[in-house]
């Protein structure tokens, strides 16, 4: 059988494909597949796309096929995708895009390709160019979608995968960085216990500590008025958080990232508190 869209047709004739047949699954695969191409080509194509209302039929497409994670995992990279200008990330968040990629996630919690794009797609609109578009899709996410706990569902369900741990680790330091209250309810959800897994099953992933360092280094800055509360309860409390920083440092010494966030954090975390905070070096 003859496929009924590829990436050669164009943009046009791609969404008219999608458009013509809804609920027709093999339409809605070779569609959104030959989108993708499309996308990957140029931003000539993306505009394109975009200008066909292309992005519309996408979210039908994961509207009406819902229950099927390929297809679900190629809307969600496909929206990430298209998701390249301000007018149309303000367009998805007032439309309700944070909730519905939620849905599809409880969904599919156990599809990890689906966690996956979904987590792309929510690193793409909390780091979006446009910061105030930025803070209101973060801002959404913390108080109407829960999704640190989501999130870190996610990261324990498939923590055997890297990429994912990768990416649940980005959209976890986009919604702790820029809010002073969200490291907090971040600790007490269990998201850095969450991310010291992360480092302990995924020890030679170098880019992985890179942002997993970062999320650490948002949720104990000094400039946090809960630092010293935060420190303070996970010396405690013998959190590995500390040792495992160490490591990092230790495993990757030509990291220049590794190495400045790994000490910014000791030093910062030893000058808040009493007590004995411990690194490798001192003991070897």
């Amino acid at each position: 059988m003859f496929p009924m869209a590829e990436p050669s047709d164009g943009p046009t004739r791609i969404v008219l494909v999608m458009k013509s047949h809804p609920y027709l699954a093999q339409a809605q695969y070779q569609a959104c597949d030959a989108l993708i191409g499309c996308a990957r080509k140029s931003k000539e194509n993306v505009d394109a796309i975009l200008e066909e209302e292309g992005l519309n039929f996408v979210i039908v497409a994961g509207l009406n096929f819902e229950h099927d994670p390929q297809l679900v995992a190629r809307v969600l990279m496909l929206i990430s995708k298209l998701s390249t200008h301000s007018e149309i990330v303000e367009m998805l968040l007032k439309d309700g895009i944070l909730p519905l990629t939620c849905c599809w996630l409880n969904r599919h919690l156990l599809s990890e390709i689906v966690c996956k794009h979904a987590l792309v797609l929510l690193t793409t609109l909390f780091s979006f160019e446009d910061e105030n578009l930025a803070e209101i899709a973060r801002k959404k996410a913390l108080e109407e979608c829960d999704m640190l706990a989501l999130v870190i569902r996610i990261m324990e369900t498939h923590v055997s995968i890297s990429r994912t741990q990768h990416w649940g680790a980005m959209v976890l330091f986009h919604l702790t960085v820029h809010d002073s209250t969200a490291p907090r309810t971040f600790i007490a959800a269990g998201g850095l216990a969450q991310v010291c897994k992360s480092l302990t099953n995924h020890a030679s992933y170098e880019s992985l500590h890179n942002v997993a360092l970062a999320v650490i280094r948002s949720c104990l800055t000094p400039s946090n008025p809960h630092f010293e509360d935060i420190v303070k309860q996970l010396v405690e409390s013998q959190s590995p958080v500390f040792e495992l920083v160490e490591r990092s440092r230790l495993k990757f010494p030509q990291s220049r990232e590794l190495q400045v966030s790994s000490k910014q954090i000791m030093n910062d975390c030893k000058a808040s508190y009493k007590y004995d905070i411990k690194d490798q070096e001192a003991d070897q």
